[in-house]
């Protein structure tokens, strides 16, 4: 378990961390967001995304309005499919990607989940989530996990106010935490869970307590 959370750190760290991009501009109104390598006197050398792939490569002086090193943000766009050409910018809940898997985890159990965003306004939507629960060795618990998740603040950084219940024990939850969800589609989540568990003892833990559970995940 303790790997896990060295790897949600590591991941989180990643993502948030600003991706400082050079910016170019050509005549044709396309901006392009790159490292520059070198600059001569008619051509600009630059790493930019291809085909899904990293590549080096080159363009005209001739053809370009203007460059700017250290420009823009990468995480603040949303880039056309396979490349690193801006589509738009990234402000907006109706911008992000409206379905995420994602995998689930506390101290003894993980949930494999489906959530579907339902945006209301630009700051603020909705998310409907499902899950199906697993203990520590992979057993599954019978457990359903349907989930109602409040949103603000978005788009990448987001405010999380849920509620849940656990299927066929009969265990309500609630929840406030933070979720990141980037622009390519990254989705991280962690947040402290309040059960009320009336009625079993489960896990040793009657009554009321606190979790902590981390998601990572995708969008599409």
């Amino acid at each position: 378990m303790k790997y896990f959370f060295t790897l949600f750190f590591v991941i989180l760290t990643t993502a948030i961390t600003a991706q400082i991009r050079d910016l170019i501009i050509t005549h044709s109104g396309d901006s392009l967001l790159c490292k520059i390598d070198s600059v001569s006197e008619v051509e600009i050398y630059f790493k930019a995304e291809y085909d899904y792939k990293p590549v080096h490569t080159l363009m005209k002086k001739k053809e370009i309005s203007n460059y700017i090193r250290n420009a823009v943000n990468k995480n603040n766009y949303i880039l056309k499919s396979g490349t690193s050409f801006i589509l738009k910018e990234y402000k907006s809940l109706f911008d992000s990607k409206r379905n995420s898997i994602f995998l689930s985890s506390t101290i003894r159990s993980y949930k494999f989940n489906y959530e579907r965003i339902i945006p209301f306004h630009k700051m603020f939507g909705m998310g409907l989530k499902l899950g199906i629960r697993f203990n520590n060795r992979l057993n599954l618990n019978d457990f359903l996990s349907p989930e109602l998740n409040f949103i603000s603040f978005g788009p990448k950084n987001n405010l999380e106010l849920g509620s849940g219940y656990l299927y066929p024990v009969s265990i309500f939850y609630a929840k406030l935490g933070y979720k990141y969800h980037g622009p390519a589609g990254t989705v991280i989540k962690i947040a402290p869970i309040l059960y009320f568990n009336r009625y079993y003892s489960t896990f040793g833990a009657p009554g009321k307590y606190i979790w902590g559970e981390i998601s990572i995940g995708k969008s599409f």
